[in-house]
């Protein structure tokens, strides 16, 4: 538990939500103890309130982690909803805050579709055509550079630099695939428990392109647009990655490429008209030349962070991180 905590505070999480068979009655149970091994600290048990007494809020850093009570799964307004409309508003939350919910006590609410019949089910979410992105992560490298060391299994922020934030970055997405080649069977195994889809590239050692076209081959047929994602960038965000899809105009097509003063970085979103010149691409210096080519439709996505640039080559690159 301890560990799936890391990943997600690697992978970029910025409020972790616990779902656990029973809820804790103290300190010694398994989650709060994890959230603790995590290096995190308990703020407060439980909550003055019914529903959602049984509340554990909980913080590892600046990260807030709630253990959610039974009542979370109703879409009746419990204490749950009390505590997530103040953070989603920017206000703190608290031991103090939380006592002083205990005016008023019982939370009453309108009935549960399936209490009344008259009640309307909410409808149900649809991605947009045209907005279906998929994440496509290139980890197949032999990691030359590294004496010795495959650089994606390295630790970054206590978990492997290939599971940290680029591979927690692509489950916000609709889809995502990652590209093995060297070690494959270790980068697999770093990878156990997430939500992804594999593809290996029994040619890495010609380079990235094709590692490339290993990845677009196996994305669904009804992708729309693909975000490629470089394994050796770790602080690669879900944020950085929400961003370039949110400035993706499918009516127009839009490459889009992240930038700060003036040098342009990586992840790069592709629209899907463009995979059959990326499969066409040779060696190891990725799409690039199709950016020059198709200037006119590119369209920049202005950053105030360095993580589209920091990539992981050498053992000099890897000392000089430092946790984010």
């Amino acid at each position: 538990m301890a560990l799936a905590l890391r990943e997600s505070l690697a992978a970029g999480c910025d409020l972790l939500m616990i779902a656990g068979a029973t809820v804790p009655g103290d300190r010694a149970d398994t989650i709060p103890s994890a959230i603790v091994a995590a290096d995190g600290e308990i703020v407060h048990f439980g909550m003055p309130v019914e529903p959602g007494n049984m509340l554990l809020l909980a913080r590892i850093g600046d990260v807030p982690v709630i253990i959610l009570p039974g009542c979370a799964r109703s879409r009746r307004t419990n204490g749950l909803d009390w505590v997530l409309q103040r953070m989603l508003a920017g206000m703190p939350m608290g031991a103090g805050e939380i006592q002083a919910m205990g005016v008023g006590g019982l939370i009453r609410s309108a009935p549960e579709a399936e209490e009344d019949p008259d009640a309307v089910e909410p409808a149900p979410q649809r991605v947009a055509a045209g907005r279906r992105v998929a994440a496509l992560v290139l980890a197949a490298g032999s990691s030359r550079r590294m004496a010795g060391n495959n650089k994606l299994l390295q630790p970054v922020a206590g978990v492997p630099m290939v599971a940290a934030r680029q591979c927690g970055a692509g489950l916000a997405q609709r889809g995502m695939v990652v590209v093995t080649g060297y070690a494959a069977d270790a980068v697999r195994a770093s990878l156990v428990g997430l939500d992804l889809e594999f593809a290996h590239n029994a040619e890495h050692e010609t380079g990235m392109a094709s590692s490339l076209r290993a990845g677009l081959q196996a994305l669904p047929a009804d992708t729309d647009a693909v975000v490629v994602v470089l394994g050796d960038m770790p602080f690669v965000s879900a944020a950085h990655i929400d961003r370039l899809i949110a400035a993706f105009d499918p009516a127009r097509g839009n490459i889009v490429v992240p930038m700060k003063d003036g040098r342009r970085g990586n992840p790069i979103l592709w629209p899907r008209e463009f995979f059959g010149e990326m499969q066409q691409v040779q060696g190891d210096v990725g799409a690039r030349e199709l950016l020059q080519r198709h200037a006119d439709r590119v369209d920049v996505v202005t950053f105030d962070d360095d993580a589209i640039f920091a990539d992981v080559d050498t053992p000099e690159a890897l000392q000089a991180l430092v946790p984010r």
